[in-house]
């Protein structure tokens, strides 16, 4: 005949209360909330020593948990409730977090940044610096139309090479040190000031009143010494050069004809 060995436990199946005394090593059931207790030696006292099981389990923040419990099964169903907010990461804890799919790509557990998924609006302000900009990659298209002001270029960078045929100044034009045109230098304006000690002329014949019609047109053209009032002046009427202040030949004249005039 088979024995049956049975552990100590409480004579009611409603009474969840736990075993007072156990000797050490003792077990006891309680079958009403199916708690194992054992007895444990304690220096010079045996306590009574609760043995956690599946239906012991605590849950954290958005955790909850079902316990099967029968005659051939013992476990325990965890669910997760993603909409409270205790589980959501922070700066400080981790947890849950979302991100965009238009910015994010994952593979196997992996986020990863798409190609191009960084847009404008995800760049700080003044985040970008020189040392995050690829060499040769500004190009001309990059440049707003009236961007470059003179601070931007270096003294002594502009050369020749990069100036155009035929160019055209509007407005006043400065310039320190030496100035060289290589072709026709073409001014035009009422009044031409040389600001010069000394005027160099290499052509052999100067032109006044270029583009005049005919000697009536030219009628006033000449020299003026400025602040003399001495003039040399070309005359329409008598076809002769005015000059009104007395010269003076330092070698005579040769073939001249001295008119007096009428009366």
């Amino acid at each position: 005949m088979a024995n049956t060995v049975q552990i100590k436990r409480h004579s009611s199946n409603t009474n969840t209360s736990a075993p007072t005394s156990l000797a050490s090593g003792e077990l006891a059931l309680n079958q009403a909330d199916k708690k194992l207790y054992v007895g444990r030696h304690n220096n010079s006292s045996v306590e009574v020593f609760h043995l956690p099981t599946l239906q012991d389990l605590t849950y954290g923040n958005g955790l909850s948990g079902t316990v099967s419990s029968g005659t051939d099964d013992n476990s325990v169903s965890l669910a997760l409730d993603v909409t409270d907010s205790n589980v959501f990461a922070t700066t400080s804890a981790k947890g849950l977090a979302s991100f965009s799919s238009d910015n994010f790509a994952v593979n196997s557990g992996v986020v990863t940044i798409k190609t191009g998924g960084v847009v404008r609006a995800e760049i700080a302000t003044d985040a970008i610096n020189g040392d995050k900009i690829a060499d040769d990659a500004v190009d001309s298209e990059h440049f707003a139309a009236g961007s470059i002001d003179t601070e931007h270029i270096a003294d002594d960078q502009v050369t020749a090479a990069k100036i155009v045929d035929n160019i055209a100044l509007a407005g006043n034009c400065s310039t320190t040190g030496n100035f060289t045109v290589g072709g026709n230098l073409v001014v035009q304006g009422d009044t031409t000031t040389l600001n010069t000690a000394t005027l160099t002329v290499e052509d052999k014949e100067i032109v006044i009143a270029s583009g005049a019609a005919d000697s009536s047109a030219a009628d006033g053209a000449g020299i003026r010494v400025d602040g003399a009032s001495a003039t040399i002046l070309y005359d329409h009427t008598g076809t002769q050069w005015e000059f009104n202040k007395a010269i003076e030949a330092q070698q005579g004249f040769v073939d001249t004809t001295f008119d007096g005039g009428t009366y």
